[in-house]
């Protein structure tokens, strides 16, 4: 798929807010590319998607970790698997 295609599916998701800096990226990736494969194309997105789901992990504990600050650990990390859990029910199951 042209790399065109490619940078502005990622602007459109608001990936990015560029296509140049989706271009960027994706030369710091893998190379200077006119064309994408398909699977080169899977791999990028799924980075995107795990960073972002990472991220929002990492943030969530920490913000449990200061509003529980006198609990062990254990009993944190159990308030946090509760409320993804609450999450993903919220959402029905998304």
């Amino acid at each position: 798929m042209p790399l065109s295609k490619v940078t502005n599916f990622f602007v459109k998701k608001n990936v990015a807010q560029d296509p140049y800096l989706v271009e960027k990226e994706i030369f710091r990736r893998i190379g200077q590319v006119k064309k994408m494969e398909w699977k080169l194309f899977q791999q990028l997105l799924c980075v995107g998607i795990f960073r972002e789901a990472l991220m929002e992990m990492i943030n969530d504990i920490e913000e449990l970790n200061e509003k529980y600050e006198h609990l062990p650990l254990i009993l944190k990390l159990g308030a946090y698997r509760r409320s993804f859990l609450m999450k993903g029910i919220s959402k029905g199951g998304k």
